[in-house]
């Protein structure tokens, strides 16, 4: 807590708040911060019908803006730490979840709860992010299998009986994007076979959906993931000397004193978790995982500790400054989100690429 209090993390609180500002602000309906706070504290306003121009405003601002805000905030949390985690576990720059594969297994999730709902499927509130739970749990599973070498190279994995657990090799670059695309191409290719089952509604939602979108924005999804992605967030922060430990190599993790397979395997399933619940609700937003925690530690190192919260809320921020470019682009339509976060984080992971075949 008093990590998150220090002076260096002030830049990124007014840089949020002011990103915060601006995406109540900006959109196909300008608003005035001035009459926004007069309406809210004005006792004429009719939920019936918004006769004038100040209750229009907080129509806007309570059922649109807010939940936006709310979900643009959540999913960027989720994908920034997730991100760095992912990264510290895999020991691997390049270890985004929409690379690996992850973002792609929970949409498989998610458009097979679209595409077949309550017909094959169980039919509640939370069905949606929890098929997409599963779909991510599936493909991470693939991924640490592979990263263990326990499919493919699982005679060159050693076993350090003297320490009671088994080691685990770290994936290299090369491998990890070749399984990476291994991964989303078996998961893509699902989705197309679910779409091709999808009616014309159903095709219309799902093709923007794919994109990314905080359109689905509504206090009844977002509430709830909202608290499991601060509850994701708190054990991260927990565990963040552990995975400092682990990103150094599980020998050195576990003679520091910690259960490598129990942090590391309970580490990926929550994060899992996390990514799936927020692909749920606003489908496949690449490169801010990727992105994020290398910004973060080029402004406060390697250590974790720090990492963590402010790749956090750096991708906060990235999210709701890329949400009001894709409200304000090509008004009165919208542009997906995922295609502005792609644009700008493309030539970044080129980049990335780049410096890694150097080193």
């Amino acid at each position: 807590m008093r990590l998150l209090l220090s002076p260096a993390f002030f830049s990124l609180y007014i840089a949020l708040a002011i990103a915060v500002i601006a995406s109540t602000i900006f959109g196909a309906i300008p608003l005035k911060l001035d009459d926004l706070f007069f309406s809210l504290f004005s006792d004429n306003f009719s939920n019936a019908a918004a006769s004038s121009e100040l209750d229009i405003q907080k129509l806007v601002l309570l059922e649109l803006r807010i939940p936006r805000l709310l979900l643009g905030m959540t999913v960027g949390i989720a994908l920034g730490i997730s991100g760095a985690c992912f990264q510290a576990l895999f020991k691997n720059p390049l270890a985004d979840p929409g690379i690996v594969g992850v973002s792609a297994g929970a949409a498989t999730g998610a458009i097979a709860y679209i595409v077949l709902g309550s017909k094959w499927l169980f039919n509640t509130n939370l069905s949606l992010p929890i098929t997409a739970m599963l779909g991510a749990l599936m493909a991470t599973a693939l991924l640490f299998m592979l990263s263990q070498r326990r499919i493919f190279f699982w005679r060159t994995a050693s076993n350090n009986a003297s320490n009671g657990f088994s080691s685990s090799p770290t994936m290299n670059t090369a491998t990890l994007l070749l399984a990476g695309i291994a991964i989303n191409a078996l998961f893509n290719s699902i989705n197309g076979a679910l779409i091709f089952f999808s009616d014309e509604q159903q095709l219309r939602e799902l093709t923007f959906w794919s994109l990314g979108s905080l359109t689905r924005a509504s206090n009844q999804f977002t509430l709830p993931v909202l608290l499991f992605i601060l509850f994701t967030t708190a054990i991260n922060l927990r565990y963040a000397k552990a995975i400092n430990a682990l990103s150094l190599g599980d020998n050195h993790a576990y003679f520091l004193g910690h259960n490598v397979q129990r942090v590391k395997g309970g580490l990926l399933v929550l994060n899992t978790c996390a990514i799936g619940s927020v692909v749920a609700l606003s489908g496949i937003i690449g490169f801010v995982g990727l992105v994020m925690p290398h910004i973060a530690r080029m402004l406060f190192g390697a250590n974790n500790q720090w990492v963590l919260p402010a790749s956090g809320l750096l991708g906060a921020i990235a999210l709701l400054l890329a949400d009001i470019m894709a409200r304000t682009i090509v008004l009165p339509a919208e542009m997906p989100i995922g295609v502005i976060t792609g644009l700008i984080g493309s030539p970044f992971f080129i980049w990335l690429l780049i410096k890694s075949e150097q080193r």
